[in-house]
């Protein structure tokens, strides 16, 4: 057997870091999308029992490092998500005021 050289070992180190921030990237932009949902209307389907329900999304939970929304008190994990409906906003008189003057 040889020992793996000084070289092999660095590219491996290296391969090894890399997929690491990978994983650090994937789990942040997971969370952003499940912040993002919050005050959304979604419909979710538990993976499980094919049961779907509908409310706003009211806060998100993390279990074992992956996000999960909470609709009606129950947290789903983002694969169940099967529609979302994002809350329209209204235009502020202000700026609308403001822009006609």
């Amino acid at each position: 057997m040889n020992p793996m050289s000084d070289t092999e070992f660095i590219a491996q180190m290296a391969q090894f870091s890399t997929l690491q921030q990978a994983q650090q990237t994937y789990e942040s932009i997971s969370e952003n999308q499940a912040a993002n949902l919050i005050g959304a209307t979604v419909t979710v389907s538990d993976g499980t029992s094919g049961v779907s329900d509908t409310g706003m999304v009211s806060s998100v939970l993390m279990n074992s490092g992956s996000p999960e929304v909470v609709v009606n008190g129950e947290a789903y994990p983002l694969s169940d998500i099967q529609s979302v409906t994002v809350p329209t906003t209204t235009s502020n008189s202000a700026t609308s005021s403001a822009s006609s003057s």
